[in-house]
Parts: structure tokens; sequence; C-alpha cells
């Protein structure tokens, strides 16, 4: 973890106490408390992931600026996860992915929350809940540049008319199936090598071995799921993760 003093001038600088983005922070806390009660509850592995993984080494809580929640899951649990944050999640949580909501665009779920702000509603903030599956950086790169572009522009995630968008309706079904293709080579032939799920934007590669078997990490005043090693977790995805961005901090 940074020194204290340093943690404080960017707590004072970001984030200090009773400010909208802490207030944001401390009610995505709960969000992330409920998540793992119901994840500890079912036997659902997950992690910390990304930025919210770095805040727990780094800052013992958030990132000062961060203003979101990031967590893994295996690709195996996708299908519980859904049905049980349906099922479980209090009444101002909203779970959603491409299944739930046919206009959800994303390739990973959320569970969202309108932030209320006094008498009024402002913000939407969320959980995001990364699905996890076995593959390589070449198997992942060959199905973002078919089947995710496809996707992408078919969900309007990638702002294309004409020609481009209506060739990827028509390629989308072809592009899928050889997803299903790439998924079955990575399920044989990479069992220590995770990556995002196929078709999204992100390319980086989890290790099975740098994650499991799972450990607990202090994040704010409550503890949470970690990779085992995170240290080399880490350190391969960002490089020197301890060092603060210089735009950041100064």
């Amino acid at each position: 973890m940074i020194e204290e003093r340093i943690q404080q001038q960017l707590r004072e600088k970001y984030n200090p106490d009773g400010s909208v983005l802490r207030n944001m922070q401390l009610q995505l806390l709960d969000i992330l408390k409920e998540f793992d009660a119901i994840c500890q509850k079912h036997h659902i592995p997950y992690w910390l992931d990304s930025g919210t993984l770095i805040g727990a080494v780094r800052h013992g809580g958030f990132v000062p600026w961060d203003d979101d929640v990031d967590v893994c899951v295996l690709k195996k649990d996708q299908k519980r996860i859904r049905q049980i944050m349906q099922q479980e999640l209090g009444a101002s949580l909203k779970y959603m992915d491409e299944k739930v909501d046919s206009t959800y665009p994303r390739k990973w779920a959320r569970i969202v929350k309108t932030m209320d702000e006094g008498d009024a509603k402002s913000n939407i903030i969320w959980l995001d809940i990364f699905i996890m599956e076995y593959g390589n950086k070449t198997l992942s790169k060959i199905a973002n540049q078919t089947y995710g572009k496809c996707y992408r522009r078919k969900n309007g995630l990638i702002k294309e008319r004409g020609y481009k968008r209506v060739f990827s309706y028509c390629a989308y079904p072809f592009c899928w199936f050889l997803m299903q293709v790439l998924r079955l080579i990575g399920i044989c032939f990479c069992r220590n090598t995770l990556i995002f799920d196929y078709g999204s934007v992100f390319s980086s590669i989890r290790k099975r071995d740098e994650i499991f078997p799972l450990s607990q990490m202090s994040f704010e005043d409550a503890c949470f799921s970690v990779p085992q090693n995170w240290d080399s977790y880490l350190e391969r995805i960002y490089g020197d993760y301890m060092k603060l961005p210089s735009n950041y901090y100064k």
C-alpha cells in the first residue's frame, strides 16, 4: 500500500468525505458487499479485477478517482449468476446482460443502481461483472475481429452505417459459429489462460494458476476475494501497478 501521507493527499484532492464521488464509492461498496454475500451463499467464485484490485492493493480501497467496481467470474458460472442475481438482489439493484435485456449492448454483465441525491435521482452507478473463459490472445483476437465487430456493429457500439452494418447483420450467424469453434479450441487447449468473453473488446489474459485458490484482501471496511498471486497477476497486466499515474498525482 502507498504511504498514508500520499493516500491522504489523494483523498483530499479527489474523494474527500461528503463529496459526490465519495458518496458514489460508498454506494458501490454496498453493491459489492451484496454481490459478495450472494456469491458466498451460493459458492460462486469471483475475484476483484482491474482498477478495483489495484485499489485494494495500492490504496486499501477505491482508487481515489475511480467510479465503478470490476469483478470477474468464470464462464461456467454465468448462467447461475444471471439467475441468482435476478432472484436475490435488493429492490434498488438491477442485474443486466444481453440475455436479460435484448437492448443491452455489452459482452459483460452489470449490476446497476440509480444513485439518490436528496430527493432527486441522478447518476447511474454500476458493478461490472466480466466473464472469463478459456482461450489465448490469438483466439481472442480472431473472435474480436470477426464475431466481436459484428456484434458491436449490430448493437450500435460501433457507430457505422451503410454496407458495413448490413454486412455485419448478414455475417453475424457465420461469425457466431466461428466463435463457438474458437471457444471449443480454448476449452481443449488453453486450460491455464483465461480471456474475456469471446467477442468483447478486451484482449488481456489472466492465468488460472495466479488466480486459484482465491485469497482474501481488505477493501475499505470489508474483505473480498482476490487472486492468490495478486502481485504477479497485476504486474503482468499493468507493469508497475504501484506507480501512480503522473496525470493524477502532481
